[in-house]
This record gives structure tokens, C-alpha cells and sequence, in this order.
């Protein structure tokens, strides 16, 4: 790999601290491509300046740069030795579906339900990619009898959360849980008072920060990967264990709103 062999080039260069880092990308390709640089820097235990220094020596402005290069390389490598691509994207399905039950907090997922059920109205909030697995999720919840919209602009999410309260709940689904218009529009519903669960695969995100439950997925995409259908599974799974969660919690109340909901959708067709 090319970036092996600049490592290599410019090792007598390196810090301590910066030979630690290229050891361990050497020796966990992969699994960088998915960390943020705060992962990798608790991974490895070296600040994160560190790191930024790191990819500067080898002629890239910071680590996201550096990630792009990184996802490149291995997908060149991957797709000459990857035949049946079939496999490939079945297995990436099942282990998705693997990883993210295995991350599964259940306080933390009775704490959503519980904050699901006491909510005056449930918004999610999306946006790009994770919009759609919020708009696939308001359709779940409508049809379980929820009082539930799903936001997927950025400028109507800001809008919309200056008038929220502290009755009201927003499930908030980012992938990085870093992302800026989302970010906005949450901290302003946040210092309203409203309940908010971050759905994002990083426990230490900014968006897990303001949230008052999180629900960890891990639909890990590489940075070439925008808008993985593997990244959908994952959300999709934790709503679908969300509202599960609820129509089990609230059965007998949730059953009856289920039913005027599926009696209004069949006059509609009628």
C-alpha cells in the first residue's frame, strides 16, 4: 500500500507519539477508516494535535483527508480480490445487524421507551442518509397510533425546535453525531427543556453530548461510503427495536390507537 510505504519514508522523521500512530494504522487498516479522530485518539492514547501533526508530515491537511486517501487504497485492494461482490455485501448486512445487537444497551433503550411514551409528540430528525431512516421511522410510529413527524431540513429543524418544550421528544439520527446543521437545531431544543435520544454510533459525539439517552448503532460506512445502505440497516434496526419496545410497554393503549389508525387508512382506500 502506498501509504505504507510513505509511513516508512518519513518513519526517522516521527515523534514517539507519531510512530505509535502509524504502528497501529499499519497494523488496524480497516477499523481506522471508521473512527473519528477522537476514537483513534483514546484507542491509541495520544492527543489529538498529535495525530493532526501525523498526517501533516505525510502532505495531508488533517485526518479526515488523510481517511479519504486511507478508504481509497483499500477499496482498490478489496475490489481486486473481492470476485463475488453478492458475498460481499451480504455478509456486510449480517454483520451490521450482528454488531449493532451487540452494542445494545437495554437501560439505555428502556430509558428511550419510557421517554417515547411520556412524550406529548415525538420528532426525529435526520438529515441526508438519516433522513430517511427518520422518515421510514415516522411511517412506523404513525401506524402504532404515535403523534410523530419526522424533520429532515436542516432549516425547518431550527425553526421548528425554537417552539418545542419539555413535553416533547426528539430522536435525533446522525451517523458521525458531529453534524453541524443537526447539531444547531438540537442544542436549541435542547435548552428548551425537550427531551432528546441520539441515535449515532459514537457514544462521544457532540450529538450524544445533548442527548439524554443514547442509542449506539453501528452502521459504520467508510468516507467514500456517504449514504451506505449497511449504515440504514443499523438505524433501522435500533428504531425498530425502539417502537417494539413501546407497543410491548404501552400495549394495551397503543393497540387501541393502532386500530383508529388502521381504520382511518382503511376508509382512505375504501
Amino acid at each position: 500500500m502506498y501509504l505504507n510505504e510513505m509511513m516508512k519514508a518519513v518513519h526517522e522523521h516521527l515523534t514517539k507519539s507519531e510512530k505509535e500512530i502509524a504502528c497501529y494504522i499499519d497494523k488496524n487498516i480497516e477499523n481506522v477508516m471508521y473512527f473519528s479522530i477522537s476514537d483513534l485518539s483514546d484507542e491509541i492514547g495520544v492527543g489529538e494535535s498529535t495525530i493532526v501533526r501525523f498526517c501533516r508530515k505525510l502532505g495531508y491537511r488533517g485526518f479526515y483527508e488523510f481517511k479519504i486517501e486511507l478508504a481509497k487504497q483499500f477499496a482498490s485492494e478489496t475490489n481486486n480480490h473481492s470476485e463475488n461482490y453478492i458475498d460481499l455485501i451480504e455478509s456486510n448486512m449480517i454483520n451490521i445487524l450482528k454488531s449493532t445487537k451487540l452494542i445494545v444497551n437495554k437501560d439505555s433503550l428502556q430509558q428511550a421507551i419510557d421517554m417515547v411514551l411520556n412524550g406529548k409528540y415525538i420528532y426525529l430528525y435526520g438529515i441526508g442518509s438519516s433522513g430517511l431512516a427518520a422518515l421510514e421511522g415516522e411511517g412506523k410510529f404513525m401506524r402504532g397510533g404515535l403523534k410523530c413527524k419526522a424533520v429532515v431540513d436542516s432549516h425547518f429543524q431550527t425553526i421548528l425546535s425554537g417552539t418545542l418544550t419539555d413535553e416533547d421528544v426528539i430522536i435525533a439520527i446522525s451517523l458521525s453525531g458531529n453534524t453541524k446543521d443537526l447539531l444547531d437545531a438540537i442544542d436549541i431544543a435542547y435548552k428548551n427543556g425537550t427531551k432528546i435520544i441520539a441515535m449515532t454510533n459514537y457514544l462521544k459525539s457532540k450529538l450524544a453530548k445533548f442527548a439524554h439517552v443514547t442509542l449506539q448503532t453501528a452502521g459504520y460506512e467508510k468516507p467514500l461510503d456517504g449514504g451506505s445502505f449497511c449504515a440504514k440497516v443499523s438505524q433501522l434496526y435500533m428504531l425498530d427495536l425502539l417502537y417494539t419496545g413501546v407497543m410491548l410497554k404501552d400495549q394495551k393503549n397503543i393497540v387501541d390507537k393502532e386500530r383508529k389508525a388502521a381504520e382511518a387508512i382503511s376508509r382512505k382506500i375504501d
